[in-house]
């Protein structure tokens, strides 16, 4: 099975072995992994940890209430673990999980259906690539080189932006309207954030993001570096 690239994944077992197992070929497989007994109040948990997939033994918990909870933060996938009973897997489904797993259950099962979940359901991290500049939109960072890059909010999605339509010159507006989602802001806002990232950029590097006069900018990686790729992990 691939290495996976860390996302993050929330176990909730009353056994201890599943709690263990679990963990150990989750992380095994380069995600991080936070392994709870019971449910208890998860939203202050979801806030700082924020699963990319949650793995929950429901027991005797409403199925509902539990994928609703799990929700509460972020729009996380579910696997539900229950009884090898028709209408607990029915319920589980009902509820919104992204797919149910009954007992008694191999580990090895348990993992190969997370990793298909999180496949299936686009929870992956995305990483996007372009030279010696690294994004990982999941984790929300990113960095040149050896170089992490400090960004703000706006300038981490104005980045993202320019990287996703690499060599297509954007315009003021353009970009107004996919950052900021409403075109009418006046379009200085744009110059100042593209001058800040910029300043950013080429404090580790060559040039990337370039002003076409009259039009708009453009991101282009400099000549000899690697060729722009992106990849879903």
């Amino acid at each position: 099975m691939e290495t996976r690239s860390g996302e993050r994944v929330l176990v909730i077992d009353e056994s201890r072995d599943v709690r263990r197992d679990a963990g150990a070929q989750l992380g095994a497989l380069g995600l991080s992994v936070l392994a709870e007994e019971r449910c208890g109040d998860l939203e202050p948990l979801l806030r700082v940890f924020r699963p990319d997939i949650a793995i929950v033994d429901i027991d005797h918990d409403d199925p509902r209430q539990v994928v609703r909870a799990l929700r509460i933060v972020d729009p996380v996938a579910v696997i539900l673990i229950t009884e090898n009973d028709f209408d607990h897997r029915a319920r589980a489904f009902n509820a919104g999980a992204d797919d149910v797993i009954v007992k008694p259950f191999a580990v090895d099962e348990l993992v190969a259906r997370a990793c298909a979940v999180l496949e299936r359901t686009g929870h992956g991290r995305k990483l996007l690539q372009l030279g010696d500049l690294v994004i990982d939109e999941g984790a929300h960072t990113a960095q040149r080189g050896d170089h992490p890059l400090e960004l703000t909010a706006t300038e981490f999605s104005l980045l993202i932006t320019l990287c996703e339509h690499a060599g297509a010159v954007l315009s003021k507006r353009q970009l107004l309207s996919k950052v900021w989602g409403f075109e009418l802001y006046h379009v200085n806002v744009v110059e100042v954030h593209v001058c800040a990232l910029r300043r950013k950029l080429e404090a580790c590097g060559p040039r990337l993001i370039h002003t076409v006069r009259g039009v708009g900018y453009v991101l282009r990686v400099p000549r000899g570096a690697a060729v722009p790729a992106s990849a879903t992990a």
